[in-house]
């Protein structure tokens, strides 16, 4: 059977290592990416710091040649009416939700933009025939620790807006996961 992934975050780091995975491992499958900025084959979202200046962190060239006919990028956000209906129209066997906005903008921004973008895919998924959903948390829900390896059962104590954001997307994906019986 063909799998139709969705994938949150696309343009970003990791997701564009798991989009070249996908389609490398799975070559049958379909990958719809999506993200809020704008599709950019040549350069990664972030930029590096190189002395005093910043400059564009360049995609490697195994990035660049792993797109194919299986995968299509769309700049939406996630918590639009518009990014439903393109849920509803893909309907995804698979989703993997990377997405998130990062350290470094306003607090509430960014909780409020990583607990509502992971409420609206859970709804828009949830009319779906979704067999699996991963979703990236952070280490940084556990906070400081005494013992290592941290265990996932060890006490969170998330210490900034970012792991308190993720801490909230675990409790809403877990809640998802009880209520659909989808596997996550």
């Amino acid at each position: 059977m063909t799998q139709r992934y969705l994938l949150t975050g696309a343009q970003g780091f990791i997701g564009r290592h798991m989009v070249s995975h996908l389609l490398c491992h799975s070559p049958q499958s379909t990958v719809l990416g999506v993200g809020r900025s704008p599709q950019q084959d040549s350069f990664f979202n972030h930029s590096l710091s190189c002395g005093d200046r910043r400059v564009p962190a360049s995609l490697p060239e195994y990035l660049r040649t792993a797109l194919g006919p299986g995968y299509r990028y769309v700049s939406m956000d996630i918590a639009s009416a518009d990014f439903a209906v393109a849920v509803r129209d893909f309907r995804p066997t698979k989703v993997i939700h990377l997405a998130a906005a990062l350290r470094g903008v306003p607090d509430e921004l960014i909780y409020q933009n990583n607990v509502r973008s992971t409420a609206a895919l859970l709804r828009a998924i949830g009319q779906c025939d979704v067999e699996m959903l991963l979703f990236a948390s952070s280490g940084g829900v556990y906070g400081k620790q005494n013992h290592f390896p941290i265990e996932e059962t060890a006490v969170v104590l998330p210490l900034d807006s970012y792991s308190r954001s993720k801490l909230a997307c675990e409790e809403l994906v877990r809640q998802f996961a009880f209520q659909s019986g989808v596997p996550t």
